[in-house]
């Protein structure tokens, strides 16, 4: 199945709108493509005052994705010139919520435009002024030591981010905290397109932190369009937005329906197979380098029971398993059956009183067939 075959399948399901529906639509959008294009400053980009708080600014800039790609039943029919437009559009108002949505940034391009303005001698005649027209400016890269982004980032103490988030071990490549607007599409277990419209919390050259509603899978692969700076860029150098094909490399839920999603960016071809299983999981080279753990793993055999839960913490499945691997900070446990959809991972042994909330850090099939869940806990250490 190709990507068009895929998109007219998912359309097909879509329900159609009436023609005055769409009449108004497409005066709507059209007024919308020619504000965007027409303005000069990232106030005007996304129609907002300079008054306007982060909450007005996130409002506003959903409300202008929500318009720029509406439903599949309605995108799908777009024309080719019509697609150009609004992908500029879209890449106008990610610079515009880049620069706006952070408090530093925001003070330093008022900084820059207030200086444009002079104060007239009363005596004197005003005299013509040719338009200016006022750039949006570059998204710097922020050094960890002074991070620009970061009165922006809600830190959270659950014990899930202090595990996954020390800076104790080292990276492959330096992540930057930064809030760059994002969309993401994929593909539910059960095959259905979605998207997303949100922002990153880090990114950097191999991938991106983002907080997400939408559940996902280990292993699944997203489709992203974000206006990621050049440093950090594999391609695409003379776009204002990266697309690029990403795997889901971590899940941790963080409450009400969200999660810290961890993606890793593969490049402009997904893996091999997707056309033909979009929503299937897949599976990369991994790396193996000498700090790939923190703790080091034994082999070692031991009964646990599992419990699933979702991120409120309701239960969906209980069930017997064993481990394969053990170290003191996590386990890969095989296990016959899993449910579709779960975001924490109760692991009890009555032979060691031990017992642990975890989050999956990967989910995959060995060469035997059977499941494997690889787990990392949060509330105690294994006693080894």
């Amino acid at each position: 199945m190709t990507e068009l075959q895929i998109i007219n399948q998912i359309t097909a399901n879509q329900p159609a709108l009436t023609a005055t529906q769409m009449q108004a639509y497409w005066r709507e959008l059209d007024g919308l493509l020619l504000r965007i294009e027409s303005a000069a400053t990232p106030y005007h980009v996304l129609g907002i005052e300079c008054t306007a708080d982060y909450q007005d600014i996130w409002s506003a800039y959903q409300q202008h994705v929500a318009l720029l790609y509406p439903s599949y039943s309605i995108n799908s029919i777009f024309p080719e010139a019509m697609q150009l437009k609004v992908e500029r559009a879209f890449a106008k108002i990610s610079r515009a919520f880049a620069v706006l949505a952070n408090a530093s940034r925001r003070r330093r391009y008022d900084g820059v435009t207030s200086q444009l303005v002079r104060p007239v001698a009363e005596a004197a005649e005003p005299a013509p002024v040719a338009a200016q027209v006022i750039s949006l400016p570059e998204i710097s890269i922020v050094t960890p030591e002074k991070n620009a982004c970061a009165e922006n980032v809600p830190v959270r103490e659950e014990s899930a981010a202090v595990v996954l988030t020390s800076n104790k071990y080292p990276r492959r490549f330096p992540r930057f905290k930064m809030r760059l607007p994002v969309r993401l599409t994929g593909y539910s277990h059960q095959g259905n397109i979605w998207q997303e419209e949100t922002v990153t919390g880090e990114v950097s050259r191999m991938g991106a932190l983002v907080r997400m509603k939408q559940r996902v899978r280990h292993g699944s692969v997203l489709y992203l369009n974000l206006p990621l700076p050049d440093k950090l860029r594999a391609y695409s150098f003379r776009e204002s937005d990266y697309k690029t094909y990403a795997i889901v490399r971590s899940v941790i839920p963080r409450g009400d329906g969200v999660r810290d999603v961890g993606l890793e960016f593969l490049g402009k071809n997904p893996p091999e197979g997707y056309f033909d299983k979009p929503w299937d999981t897949f599976r990369t080279e991994a790396w193996r380098g000498t700090d790939r753990r923190r703790m080091p793993r034994v082999n070692r055999i031991e009964p646990v029971t599992l419990e699933f839960f979702t991120d409120t913490k309701q239960l969906l499945a209980k069930g017997e398993a064993r481990t394969e691997t053990l170290s003191r900070g996590g386990a890969c446990i095989l296990i016959d059956c899993l449910p579709d959809e779960f975001d924490l991972v109760g692991v009890s042994a009555g032979d060691y009183n031990f017992e642990s909330l975890a989050v999956v850090a990967n989910r995959f099939s060995g060469q035997d067939g059977q499941q494997r869940l690889c787990l990392q806990f949060i509330d105690q250490e294994w006693p080894i």
